[in-house]
């Protein structure tokens, strides 16, 4: 007697039973995305990651569409990597010019004597002096990326490690009928590949997924499919929870096939290897690539990766940074809002120019302010001193009647007395407490079903 679970597969998650026998034995297919992101991490995530899928030998396997895709935007993944560090010099400099703006404005409030201010304003340049020394010295891993094939120690490391594990390419009347079937369903929107439509090559996804198929089928094993691609038209997703798989794509994976299939994110696939091959990968690498999702997820707006962040925390933390240390959390904070907002249901998103303050649109068409704010907690009169800054700056400036409501999803619990006395007049703003939990996510859902009933 099969099991519910077993009738029913594509709305459960895997078993570790089915885990281990994917990892170990079955077939573990690569996206494009992943192979281009190796372009994006550093060098020690990107050597883990290499170790890894050297681990899995013949299981490894691309779809030929897997590999034309990554030739033809190889060069595009390294310009985009090489923008990063122009990005973050820029980003350094404006933010030293305006923090130096502040001491001078403090300065001159308290009457500071001179000799003071210029010993403050020294550490705080040594401080951004020592971040860009330490950028500089990963420049030379990734100016060796864009030098060509035979420096290329990506190319280099893909070459031997797909060797005799890329497919074939749909040819002939199987390719006419394949590009046929991609069209049919981009219009009927059936996944994958209708999230696509509209680009230039809107077929890519399904000829991926064929492609899939046909080797799934042609080795009888479960086939899991490492993506970084987090769109709907891929994954089963409520309230900004990712679920696994389309159940169509699961169902359809055993009509045609008769095996499980499975899906995972880099980041997931690294910290499954980690339990049933004893990989042994880092938690920053396994963040690196969670980071580079998200990072992408944001469309242009700023970012910089995991392992820099760390470091320019701990330089701004080891020379005491007026306020550092507290920025760069703010900065993480709103990118992970950001990137939860994006996964509801039917999100429409508009992200305001300082990167933590959004116009979410509800399925009615109204709008709702939403503002993301990291607090610092370490001593109540910190955390009391930016509520503070908080509402005479942001809050009192950005609530309008324009907005059916606004909400506030911050990192701790905001006590009622305490906004009382900063401004009695501020009424119906929502807060709701995230620190990336389930719970918190489901109460940021029900904060914005209530604020459209009202």
């Amino acid at each position: 007697m099969s099991r519910l679970t077993d009738t029913f597969g594509a709305y459960y998650p895997p078993g570790e039973d089915l885990m281990k026998t994917v990892l170990t034995g079955g077939l573990v297919a690569l996206d494009a995305n992943v192979l281009l992101n190796l372009y994006r991490y550093l060098p020690s995530a990107r050597e883990e990651l290499f170790g890894v899928l050297e681990k899995l030998k013949s299981n490894l396997w691309v779809p030929h569409q897997v590999g034309l895709e990554f030739s033809r935007r190889r060069h595009a993944a390294i310009r985009d990597h090489e923008s990063t560090f122009d990005t973050l010099s820029t980003h350094l400099d404006s933010s030293l010019q305006a923090t130096i703006t502040q001491i001078n404005t403090f300065a001159n409030r308290v009457s500071l004597d001179p000799l003071t201010k210029k010993h403050i304003t020294s550490r705080l340049e040594e401080v951004f002096e020592g971040v860009r020394v330490a950028i500089e010295r990963i420049k030379p891993d990734i100016q060796k990326l864009g030098a060509g094939t035979r420096e290329d120690p990506v190319i280099k490391r893909l070459d031997l490690l797909l060797e005799d594990k890329v497919g074939p390419a749909l040819v002939g009347k199987d390719l006419e009928l394949a590009v046929v079937e991609a069209a049919r369903r981009a219009e009927l929107n059936i996944p994958p590949g209708y999230k696509d439509k509209g680009k230039d090559d809107s077929r890519g996804d399904y000829l991926l997924w064929h492609q899939l198929i046909i080797e799934a089928s042609s080795r009888g094993t479960p086939v899991l499919l490492v993506t970084d691609d987090v769109k709907e038209d891929w994954w089963r997703k409520d309230y900004g929870r990712t679920l696994g798989p389309r159940p169509e794509l699961y169902e359809e994976m055993i009509e045609k096939a008769g095996v499980p299939f499975l899906m995972m994110t880099t980041s997931n696939f690294l910290r499954n290897t980690n339990v049933y091959l004893n990989a042994a990968v880092s938690v920053a690498t396994i963040e690196a690539a969670q980071e580079v999702v998200a990072n992408q997820s944001e469309r242009g707006s700023f970012s910089i990766s995991h392992e820099i962040e760390l470091l320019i925390s701990r330089l701004e933390a080891d020379e005491s940074h007026p306020g550092g240390r507290g920025t760069i959390q703010h900065i993480v904070f709103a990118r992970e809002v950001n990137a939860l907002l994006r996964e509801l249901p039917a999100a429409k998103l508009e992200r305001l120019r300082d990167g933590a303050t959004f116009i979410f649109e509800l399925s009615d068409g109204r709008p709702v302010l939403i503002i993301s704010k990291f607090f610092d907690t370490s001593t109540p009169e910190t955390f009391r001193s930016q509520l503070r800054r908080f509402v005479e700056r942001k809050l009192r400036r950005l609530t309008s009647d324009s907005f059916v409501g606004v909400l506030i999803i911050t990192n701790v619990e905001i006590p009622s007395m305490m906004w009382t006395e900063l401004d009695p007049d501020i009424k119906g703003v929502d807060v709701v407490v995230w620190d990336g939990d389930s719970k918190g996510t489901l109460d940021i859902v029900a904060a914005l079903r209530e604020i459209a009933q009202r």
